[in-house]
């Protein structure tokens, strides 16, 4: 038995249901936690993809863990309010401002 088979989970409709969710009506998170694996690149387009469907408000915040040594790409108008590091990596709480955006 491997890690993944586990009696009685029927793994195809899983994934139906998590892409039903995904995909579903949206209603904004007040804090999301991206924390993807390191060095694939994944943290930015996960970001990106976050506020693209509205999982990740104007009126919420991100927060964002990623290994040291690049900064964290960020959707327009999102700063990193906070900033901090511990050890090899770096965490970030981003939010909104829509000035940063271009609006007015």
């Amino acid at each position: 038995m491997s890690a993944l088979d586990i009696d009685g989970i029927d793994w195809t409709e899983l994934r139906t249901l998590r892409s039903a969710y995904l995909e579903g009506t949206v209603t904004p998170f007040d804090i999301v936690f991206l924390d993807p694996p390191y060095r694939l690149g994944l943290l930015g387009r996960t970001f990106a993809r976050l506020v693209e469907r509205g999982w990740a408000g104007p009126a919420g915040a991100v927060y964002l863990e990623h290994e040291a040594g690049a900064a964290p790409e960020l959707p327009p108008g999102w700063v990193l309010a906070r900033s901090a590091a511990a050890g090899q990596v770096r965490y970030h709480l981003a939010r909104f401002e829509p000035h940063t955006a271009g609006e007015t």
